[in-house]
């Protein structure tokens, strides 16, 4: 933010000297109604320049959060990629426990997908 302020105080300081470079060099008589109006025109032309800069600070700051941001989804799925791999482990192990210890109990295959059923909470 500073530096915003820096170049709207370069833009109003080199402005404010071409307004006056103008006025001098002018073959017209001095008027206060021209003075204003030069004024004006180079005050909207300053804050173009300062909108300008404003902006591209302002993307060069969004630039940066969406490379954080890429960053962090990176690793988020590198890390999610991880934990699915360790959960597979566990969930392939439990559901091969299942199959055996109703290989145990001797249940038919009706029995069996009942059972399973049951287990994933149907009634």
């Amino acid at each position: 933010m500073k530096r915003i302020y820096g170049l709207a105080a370069l833009a109003l300081a080199l402005f404010g000297t071409l307004v006056v470079v103008d006025t001098i060099k002018s073959d017209e008589p001095f008027t206060v109604a021209d003075f204003a109006l030069e004024l004006f025109e180079k005050g909207l032309l300053a804050l173009a320049v300062v909108a300008t800069a404003y902006v591209a600070l302002e993307t060069k700051g969004l630039k940066r959060e969406r490379l954080e941001m890429l960053n962090d989804l990176s690793r988020v799925r590198s890390e999610s990629d991880k934990w699915r791999a360790a959960a597979k482990v566990h969930v392939d192990g439990l559901g091969r426990a299942i199959r055996d210890q109703f290989k145990a109990w001797h249940l038919s295959k009706s029995e069996a997908d009942i059972a399973l059923l049951m287990l994933k909470g149907m009634s």
